[in-house]
């Protein structure tokens, strides 16, 4: 969300968005998890917690990419000036125009929506590996669950204060990946 204001402003709209973005693409990875990892079995010939642990390492990656190609000027993909004139009770300004901001929005669907399908495809993935424990889906939520919003109240009341955003958003994508890396 903070990365995102940046683009598309501090409003509830962009709150929205971001949530819509994250959830959906939780539950869209979550209804590809057998295809995905599916796939991935095939391509390594192997099934376990190192395929959950390569798909944990490309989250980071996929966070770091977008949020680099979110900061890229729309001017330098849609021309040198993507805004359009406007005047509203004799005041001029310019706003951006429909494809600028369609891009935009679009940037930030992917940037926000792939990660999380990806972390949407591990919790079935991780059940479908201990199908004798029928504990283990309900113990994995709840630690996952209490985890993340942890993870969202340090951030907000601890995190942000002291490291910035950015350097919040750099710790998580470290701690995916050793965590990828670990597995």
């Amino acid at each position: 969300y903070h990365a995102l204001v940046d683009q598309l402003g501090a409003q509830g709209t962009t709150f929205v968005l971001v949530l819509c973005c994250f959830i959906g693409g939780l539950s869209a990875g979550a209804l590809a998890s057998p295809r995905v990892f599916g796939a991935l079995e095939r391509w390594t010939g192997e099934r376990g917690l190192r395929n959950y642990g390569r798909i944990e390492i490309v989250i980071p990656v996929t966070v770091i990419g977008f949020y680099t190609l979110t900061r890229a000027p729309v001017e330098s993909i849609l021309g040198p000036f993507p805004w359009t004139e406007t005047s509203i009770e004799g005041i001029i300004f310019f706003r951006p125009t429909g494809l600028s901001t369609l891009f935009e929005l679009g940037l930030a669907v992917v940037a926000v929506g792939l990660p999380a399908f990806l972390m949407g495809t591990t919790f079935p993935y991780l059940c479908g590996l201990f199908p004798d424990q029928p504990g283990v889906p309900s113990r994995l939520y709840a630690a996952n669950t209490l985890g993340a919003s942890l993870a969202v109240i340090g951030t907000e009341f601890f995190g942000i204060t002291r490291f910035g955003w950015l350097g919040c958003l750099l710790i998580a994508t470290f701690g995916n990946l050793l965590l990828g890396l670990y597995f």
